[in-house]
Protein backbone atom coordinates (compact mmCIF):
# COMPACT_ATOMS: atom_id res chain seq x y z
CA UNK A 1 0.00 0.00 0.00
CA UNK A 2 1.10 2.99 -0.82
CA UNK A 3 1.94 6.35 1.36
CA UNK A 4 -0.18 9.66 1.04
CA UNK A 5 1.44 12.85 1.89
CA UNK A 6 -0.93 15.43 2.44
CA UNK A 7 0.08 19.14 2.54
CA UNK A 8 -2.74 21.66 4.41
CA UNK A 9 -2.21 25.20 4.46
CA UNK A 10 -4.50 28.23 4.55
CA UNK A 11 -4.95 31.96 3.79
CA UNK A 12 -7.18 35.10 4.79
CA UNK A 13 -7.04 38.14 2.84
CA UNK A 14 -7.12 41.08 4.62
CA UNK A 15 -6.32 38.97 7.94
CA UNK A 16 -8.21 40.08 10.93
CA UNK A 17 -10.38 42.92 9.51
CA UNK A 18 -14.31 42.77 8.99
CA UNK A 19 -13.82 42.49 5.36
CA UNK A 20 -11.48 39.46 5.45
CA UNK A 21 -11.95 36.32 3.67
CA UNK A 22 -10.12 32.86 4.78
CA UNK A 23 -9.45 30.12 2.76
CA UNK A 24 -7.83 26.43 3.22
CA UNK A 25 -6.51 23.63 0.95
CA UNK A 26 -5.21 20.36 1.08
CA UNK A 27 -3.30 18.95 -2.06
CA UNK A 28 -2.69 15.51 -1.46
CA UNK A 29 0.55 13.86 -3.08
CA UNK A 30 1.35 10.27 -3.85
CA UNK A 31 5.01 9.50 -5.38
CA UNK A 32 5.70 12.78 -6.08
CA UNK A 33 2.37 13.60 -7.99
CA UNK A 34 -0.58 15.75 -6.74
CA UNK A 35 -3.57 13.63 -7.00
CA UNK A 36 -6.11 15.60 -5.86
CA UNK A 37 -5.89 19.00 -5.92
CA UNK A 38 -9.87 19.92 -5.11
CA UNK A 39 -9.90 19.59 -1.71
CA UNK A 40 -10.26 23.32 -0.06
CA UNK A 41 -12.46 25.96 0.63
CA UNK A 42 -13.60 29.19 1.98
CA UNK A 43 -13.95 29.52 5.97
CA UNK A 44 -17.65 29.69 6.68
CA UNK A 45 -17.56 30.42 10.06
CA UNK A 46 -15.73 32.88 12.44
CA UNK A 47 -13.43 35.43 12.44
CA UNK A 48 -11.38 35.16 9.20
CA UNK A 49 -8.00 34.85 10.08
CA UNK A 50 -5.02 33.12 9.05
CA UNK A 51 -4.73 30.77 12.10
CA UNK A 52 -8.37 29.79 11.97
CA UNK A 53 -7.53 28.90 7.84
CA UNK A 54 -4.28 27.19 8.91
CA UNK A 55 -6.19 24.99 11.53
CA UNK A 56 -9.38 24.45 9.33
CA UNK A 57 -6.78 23.32 6.13
CA UNK A 58 -4.97 20.94 8.94
CA UNK A 59 -8.80 19.13 10.02
CA UNK A 60 -10.00 18.87 6.65
CA UNK A 61 -6.50 16.91 5.99
CA UNK A 62 -7.56 14.60 9.14
CA UNK A 63 -10.96 14.48 8.01
CA UNK A 64 -10.02 13.00 4.74
CA UNK A 65 -7.70 10.79 6.08
CA UNK A 66 -10.44 9.31 8.48
CA UNK A 67 -12.96 9.22 5.23
CA UNK A 68 -9.67 7.03 3.09
CA UNK A 69 -7.99 5.84 6.38
CA UNK A 70 -8.51 2.07 5.13
CA UNK A 71 -6.42 2.67 1.45
CA UNK A 72 -3.13 3.59 2.26
CA UNK A 73 -0.39 2.39 4.52
CA UNK A 74 0.18 5.73 6.44
CA UNK A 75 -0.28 9.55 5.72
CA UNK A 76 2.03 12.54 6.29
CA UNK A 77 0.66 15.63 7.19
CA UNK A 78 3.30 18.20 6.30
CA UNK A 79 2.18 21.82 7.53
CA UNK A 80 3.49 25.09 7.85
CA UNK A 81 1.40 26.21 10.65
CA UNK A 82 3.71 26.47 14.01
CA UNK A 83 0.73 27.44 16.15
CA UNK A 84 -1.15 24.40 14.61
CA UNK A 85 1.63 21.76 15.04
CA UNK A 86 2.65 22.72 18.48
CA UNK A 87 -0.99 22.53 19.43
CA UNK A 88 -1.60 19.22 17.91
CA UNK A 89 1.98 18.24 19.55
CA UNK A 90 1.44 19.40 22.98
CA UNK A 91 3.50 22.39 22.66
CA UNK A 92 1.13 25.18 22.20
CA UNK A 93 -2.05 26.10 23.44
CA UNK A 94 -5.44 25.66 21.84
CA UNK A 95 -7.48 28.47 23.45
CA UNK A 96 -8.41 30.36 20.69
CA UNK A 97 -11.11 28.67 17.97
CA UNK A 98 -11.64 25.97 20.58
CA UNK A 99 -14.40 24.86 17.79
CA UNK A 100 -12.22 23.64 15.41
CA UNK A 101 -9.65 22.13 18.33
CA UNK A 102 -12.01 20.05 19.69
CA UNK A 103 -12.41 18.38 16.01
CA UNK A 104 -8.62 18.09 15.39
CA UNK A 105 -8.22 16.41 19.09
CA UNK A 106 -11.07 14.50 18.39
CA UNK A 107 -9.16 12.86 15.25
CA UNK A 108 -6.03 13.11 16.24
CA UNK A 109 -7.28 10.22 19.09
CA UNK A 110 -9.58 8.16 16.41
CA UNK A 111 -6.39 8.28 14.00
CA UNK A 112 -3.31 7.61 16.23
CA UNK A 113 -0.63 5.94 14.39
CA UNK A 114 -2.10 6.25 11.50
CA UNK A 115 -0.18 10.06 10.07
CA UNK A 116 2.84 10.94 11.27
CA UNK A 117 2.44 15.38 11.21
CA UNK A 118 5.86 17.44 10.43
CA UNK A 119 6.76 20.99 10.11
CA UNK A 120 7.76 22.04 6.32
CA UNK A 121 8.95 25.71 5.64
CA UNK A 122 6.49 27.36 4.08
CA UNK A 123 6.60 28.63 0.34
CA UNK A 124 9.38 26.36 -0.43
CA UNK A 125 8.35 22.91 -0.48
CA UNK A 126 6.66 22.95 -4.31
CA UNK A 127 3.15 21.03 -2.55
CA UNK A 128 3.37 23.77 0.09
CA UNK A 129 3.60 26.61 -2.44
CA UNK A 130 0.59 24.79 -4.56
CA UNK A 131 -1.55 24.84 -1.42
CA UNK A 132 -0.52 28.20 -0.37
CA UNK A 133 -2.16 29.16 -4.06
CA UNK A 134 -4.72 26.89 -3.96
CA UNK A 135 -5.90 28.80 -0.20
CA UNK A 136 -5.66 32.21 -1.78
CA UNK A 137 -7.79 31.19 -4.51
CA UNK A 138 -10.49 29.67 -1.68
CA UNK A 139 -10.61 32.29 0.17
CA UNK A 140 -11.13 34.99 -2.71
CA UNK A 141 -13.61 32.61 -4.56
CA UNK A 142 -17.33 33.12 -4.96
CA UNK A 143 -18.07 29.72 -4.98
CA UNK A 144 -18.99 27.95 -1.76
CA UNK A 145 -17.40 24.46 -1.92
CA UNK A 146 -18.91 21.95 0.46
CA UNK A 147 -16.77 21.03 3.85
CA UNK A 148 -16.28 18.10 5.50
CA UNK A 149 -17.58 18.36 9.24
CA UNK A 150 -17.75 16.42 11.92
CA UNK A 151 -20.97 15.41 13.31
CA UNK A 152 -23.27 18.03 15.46
CA UNK A 153 -22.81 17.26 19.03
CA UNK A 154 -19.17 16.51 18.94
CA UNK A 155 -18.69 19.49 21.59
CA UNK A 156 -20.99 17.86 24.11
CA UNK A 157 -19.92 14.37 23.55
CA UNK A 158 -16.03 15.29 23.87
CA UNK A 159 -17.14 17.46 27.44
CA UNK A 160 -18.58 14.40 29.32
Amino acid sequence: MKEVHLYPDGSCLGNGLPSSKGGWAVPIVINGKVIRNDLFGRLREGKQTNNRAEMEAFLQALLWIDCNQRRYAHYYIHCDSDIVLTGVEGRGRRKANRDIWIQIEYLCEKLAGKFTASYCEGHVDEFNVLADTMAKQAANSLILRPTITIIKGLEEEMAQ
